[in-house]
């Protein structure tokens, strides 16, 4: 499935606000794949997956 959100915010903030309201309104995917930009990459973001219990 290709979602596309807007945001205010860019970067690691626009993307965990995104996926916040992404996984609000449907249940977790298994897996999330990405073009390993810097947002998806970064240490912030892991910790916030890892809460979310991705691996």
């Amino acid at each position: 499935m290709d979602v596309s959100f807007s945001s205010d915010y860019q970067g690691v903030k626009g993307l965990l606000g995104n996926l916040r309201r992404f996984f609000a309104n449907l249940e977790l995917p298994e897996e999330i794949l990405s073009n390993n930009g810097l947002e998806f990459v970064s240490y912030e973001t892991a910790e916030v997956l890892k809460k979310w219990g991705f691996t």
